[in-house]
Protein backbone atom coordinates (compact mmCIF):
# COMPACT_ATOMS: atom_id res chain seq x y z
CA UNK A 1 0.00 0.00 0.00
CA UNK A 2 2.83 1.96 0.86
CA UNK A 3 4.53 1.84 -2.64
CA UNK A 4 0.94 2.12 -4.27
CA UNK A 5 0.42 5.60 -2.15
CA UNK A 6 4.01 6.61 -3.69
CA UNK A 7 3.60 5.77 -7.19
CA UNK A 8 -0.03 7.90 -6.93
CA UNK A 9 1.63 10.96 -5.21
CA UNK A 10 4.88 11.19 -7.98
CA UNK A 11 2.62 11.78 -10.65
CA UNK A 12 -1.00 13.04 -11.42
CA UNK A 13 -3.38 13.26 -8.58
CA UNK A 14 -6.99 11.67 -10.12
CA UNK A 15 -10.06 9.89 -9.26
CA UNK A 16 -8.65 6.79 -11.08
CA UNK A 17 -5.99 6.19 -8.77
CA UNK A 18 -8.37 6.86 -5.32
CA UNK A 19 -10.58 4.46 -6.74
CA UNK A 20 -7.94 1.39 -7.71
CA UNK A 21 -6.35 2.05 -3.82
CA UNK A 22 -9.52 1.68 -2.84
CA UNK A 23 -10.26 -1.34 -3.96
CA UNK A 24 -7.00 -2.37 -3.18
CA UNK A 25 -8.15 -0.93 0.58
CA UNK A 26 -11.27 -2.93 0.45
CA UNK A 27 -9.62 -6.56 -0.85
CA UNK A 28 -6.76 -5.87 2.16
CA UNK A 29 -9.75 -6.28 4.39
CA UNK A 30 -11.71 -8.98 3.06
CA UNK A 31 -8.32 -10.56 3.49
CA UNK A 32 -7.58 -9.87 6.93
CA UNK A 33 -11.07 -10.79 7.64
CA UNK A 34 -10.34 -14.30 6.56
CA UNK A 35 -7.24 -14.70 8.02
CA UNK A 36 -9.14 -13.61 11.65
CA UNK A 37 -11.84 -16.06 10.88
CA UNK A 38 -9.34 -19.34 10.76
CA UNK A 39 -7.19 -17.57 13.68
CA UNK A 40 -10.35 -17.19 15.96
CA UNK A 41 -12.78 -19.94 14.65
CA UNK A 42 -11.49 -22.31 12.39
CA UNK A 43 -8.30 -23.26 14.11
CA UNK A 44 -10.04 -23.22 17.53
CA UNK A 45 -12.09 -25.42 16.26
CA UNK A 46 -9.67 -27.59 14.86
CA UNK A 47 -7.91 -27.32 18.42
CA UNK A 48 -10.78 -28.62 20.43
CA UNK A 49 -11.57 -31.29 18.06
CA UNK A 50 -7.31 -32.66 18.98
CA UNK A 51 -9.06 -32.43 22.64
CA UNK A 52 -11.97 -34.62 22.00
CA UNK A 53 -13.75 -31.65 22.36
CA UNK A 54 -16.56 -31.40 19.59
CA UNK A 55 -19.14 -28.67 18.01
CA UNK A 56 -22.51 -29.71 16.66
CA UNK A 57 -22.61 -26.22 15.41
CA UNK A 58 -19.91 -26.36 12.80
CA UNK A 59 -18.36 -28.35 10.59
CA UNK A 60 -15.43 -27.98 8.35
CA UNK A 61 -17.17 -28.27 5.54
CA UNK A 62 -19.28 -25.29 6.94
CA UNK A 63 -15.91 -23.15 6.35
CA UNK A 64 -14.91 -25.04 3.17
CA UNK A 65 -18.14 -24.64 1.49
CA UNK A 66 -17.39 -20.66 1.29
CA UNK A 67 -13.79 -20.98 1.08
CA UNK A 68 -12.75 -19.68 -2.44
CA UNK A 69 -9.40 -18.34 -3.26
CA UNK A 70 -8.54 -15.29 -3.06
CA UNK A 71 -6.25 -14.95 -5.74
CA UNK A 72 -8.80 -13.81 -8.30
CA UNK A 73 -9.09 -10.24 -7.08
CA UNK A 74 -5.78 -9.26 -6.40
CA UNK A 75 -4.79 -10.69 -10.04
CA UNK A 76 -7.63 -7.83 -10.93
CA UNK A 77 -5.93 -5.23 -9.00
CA UNK A 78 -3.09 -5.92 -10.87
CA UNK A 79 -4.58 -5.97 -14.08
CA UNK A 80 -6.84 -3.02 -13.37
CA UNK A 81 -3.46 -0.75 -12.31
CA UNK A 82 -1.78 -1.67 -15.96
CA UNK A 83 -4.85 -1.21 -18.22
CA UNK A 84 -5.85 2.13 -16.43
CA UNK A 85 -3.53 3.77 -14.55
CA UNK A 86 -1.20 5.05 -17.57
CA UNK A 87 2.33 6.57 -15.85
CA UNK A 88 5.37 6.76 -17.64
CA UNK A 89 8.49 5.59 -16.12
CA UNK A 90 6.72 5.20 -12.54
CA UNK A 91 9.91 2.69 -11.39
CA UNK A 92 7.68 2.65 -7.77
CA UNK A 93 4.22 1.61 -9.44
CA UNK A 94 6.17 -1.47 -11.32
CA UNK A 95 7.93 -2.38 -7.69
CA UNK A 96 4.30 -2.41 -6.40
CA UNK A 97 2.78 -4.93 -9.32
CA UNK A 98 6.04 -7.09 -8.86
CA UNK A 99 4.84 -7.38 -5.42
CA UNK A 100 1.01 -8.12 -5.90
CA UNK A 101 2.22 -10.90 -8.25
CA UNK A 102 4.69 -12.42 -5.27
CA UNK A 103 1.96 -12.30 -2.61
CA UNK A 104 -0.65 -13.71 -4.93
CA UNK A 105 2.03 -16.32 -5.44
CA UNK A 106 1.56 -16.55 -1.57
CA UNK A 107 -1.96 -16.50 -0.92
CA UNK A 108 -2.19 -19.33 -4.29
CA UNK A 109 -0.11 -21.68 -2.34
CA UNK A 110 -2.29 -20.97 1.36
CA UNK A 111 -5.44 -22.14 -0.32
CA UNK A 112 -3.73 -24.65 -2.15
CA UNK A 113 -2.91 -25.90 1.25
CA UNK A 114 -5.46 -25.48 2.70
CA UNK A 115 -7.92 -27.14 0.27
CA UNK A 116 -5.81 -30.16 -0.47
CA UNK A 117 -3.96 -30.84 3.18
CA UNK A 118 -5.71 -29.09 5.58
CA UNK A 119 -9.31 -29.32 5.06
CA UNK A 120 -9.18 -32.99 4.01
CA UNK A 121 -7.21 -33.86 7.30
CA UNK A 122 -9.97 -32.19 9.91
CA UNK A 123 -12.85 -33.95 7.87
CA UNK A 124 -10.76 -37.14 8.53
CA UNK A 125 -10.25 -35.81 12.13
CA UNK A 126 -14.03 -35.42 12.34
CA UNK A 127 -14.53 -39.00 10.92
CA UNK A 128 -12.70 -40.35 13.44
CA UNK A 129 -14.71 -38.62 16.28
CA UNK A 130 -18.08 -40.27 14.08
CA UNK A 131 -19.37 -36.55 14.22
CA UNK A 132 -22.75 -36.95 11.92
CA UNK A 133 -23.93 -33.51 11.14
CA UNK A 134 -24.45 -32.79 7.88
CA UNK A 135 -24.31 -37.01 6.63
CA UNK A 136 -26.28 -37.50 3.75
CA UNK A 137 -26.58 -40.12 0.74
CA UNK A 138 -24.14 -37.70 -1.11
CA UNK A 139 -21.40 -37.69 1.29
CA UNK A 140 -21.48 -41.56 1.79
CA UNK A 141 -21.43 -41.72 -1.85
CA UNK A 142 -18.47 -39.52 -1.91
CA UNK A 143 -16.83 -41.68 0.23
CA UNK A 144 -17.26 -44.74 -1.61
CA UNK A 145 -16.48 -43.34 -4.29
CA UNK A 146 -12.75 -42.55 -2.66
CA UNK A 147 -12.59 -46.13 -1.69
CA UNK A 148 -13.02 -47.27 -4.39
CA UNK A 149 -10.50 -45.10 -6.29
CA UNK A 150 -7.87 -46.46 -4.19
CA UNK A 151 -9.59 -50.18 -4.43
CA UNK A 152 -8.80 -49.40 -8.03
CA UNK A 153 -4.86 -48.34 -8.30
CA UNK A 154 -2.93 -52.18 -8.64
CA UNK A 155 -0.57 -52.67 -5.78
CA UNK A 156 2.50 -51.86 -8.45
CA UNK A 157 0.66 -48.27 -9.10
CA UNK A 158 0.42 -47.54 -5.40
CA UNK A 159 4.67 -48.68 -5.58
CA UNK A 160 4.73 -45.94 -8.08
CA UNK A 161 2.85 -43.27 -6.00
CA UNK A 162 4.32 -43.90 -2.55
CA UNK A 163 8.25 -43.34 -4.72
CA UNK A 164 6.97 -40.29 -5.95
CA UNK A 165 5.78 -38.95 -2.54
CA UNK A 166 8.86 -39.59 -1.31
CA UNK A 167 10.95 -37.52 -3.61
CA UNK A 168 12.14 -40.33 -6.17
CA UNK A 169 12.91 -39.72 -9.65
CA UNK A 170 11.60 -41.81 -12.52
CA UNK A 171 15.22 -43.50 -12.36
CA UNK A 172 15.10 -43.99 -9.15
CA UNK A 173 12.10 -45.42 -9.19
CA UNK A 174 12.86 -47.79 -12.20
CA UNK A 175 16.11 -48.98 -10.20
CA UNK A 176 14.05 -49.48 -7.05
CA UNK A 177 11.45 -51.12 -8.23
CA UNK A 178 13.87 -53.77 -10.96
CA UNK A 179 11.60 -52.02 -13.94
CA UNK A 180 12.46 -50.27 -16.51
CA UNK A 181 12.52 -46.08 -16.74
CA UNK A 182 10.10 -46.31 -19.85
CA UNK A 183 7.43 -48.46 -18.06
CA UNK A 184 8.12 -46.56 -15.16
CA UNK A 185 6.70 -43.45 -17.48
CA UNK A 186 3.20 -45.26 -18.34
CA UNK A 187 2.72 -46.40 -14.99
CA UNK A 188 2.60 -42.74 -13.85
CA UNK A 189 0.92 -41.84 -17.19
CA UNK A 190 -1.95 -44.26 -16.11
CA UNK A 191 -1.60 -43.25 -12.45
CA UNK A 192 -2.75 -39.47 -13.36
CA UNK A 193 -5.11 -40.17 -16.02
CA UNK A 194 -7.20 -42.51 -13.55
CA UNK A 195 -6.37 -39.77 -10.41
CA UNK A 196 -6.79 -36.84 -12.47
CA UNK A 197 -4.01 -35.55 -10.39
CA UNK A 198 -0.76 -34.18 -13.01
CA UNK A 199 1.97 -33.06 -10.36
CA UNK A 200 3.96 -35.35 -7.99
CA UNK A 201 2.88 -32.50 -5.20
CA UNK A 202 -0.83 -34.01 -5.80
CA UNK A 203 0.25 -37.43 -5.94
CA UNK A 204 2.32 -37.07 -2.76
CA UNK A 205 -1.26 -35.44 -1.37
CA UNK A 206 -3.22 -38.42 -2.75
CA UNK A 207 -0.48 -40.78 -0.71
CA UNK A 208 -0.68 -39.30 2.77
CA UNK A 209 -4.14 -38.83 2.69
CA UNK A 210 -5.07 -42.28 1.56
CA UNK A 211 -2.50 -44.03 3.91
CA UNK A 212 0.15 -45.18 1.58
CA UNK A 213 2.95 -43.10 3.42
CA UNK A 214 3.82 -41.29 6.14
CA UNK A 215 4.16 -37.75 5.94
CA UNK A 216 7.62 -37.99 7.47
CA UNK A 217 8.58 -40.00 4.60
CA UNK A 218 7.57 -37.34 2.12
CA UNK A 219 10.10 -35.55 0.93
CA UNK A 220 9.32 -31.76 0.03
CA UNK A 221 12.86 -30.54 -1.61
CA UNK A 222 12.97 -33.24 -4.43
Amino acid sequence: RRKLIEAINCSDINDVAFLLLKFFDDYVKEVHNHMEHENDEVFCYVTDLLNDVTNEQFRITDYSSHHSSMTEKLSQIKDLFIRHYHVKDNEILTSALFDIIYCGNELKNHCEIENKLFIPAVEKLEKSLKLSRHESVKDSNSDDEKTDLLDSMTDREKDIICCVAKGLSNKEIASQLLISIHTVTTYRRNISAKLQIHSSVGLAVFAILNNLVDIKDVNPHR
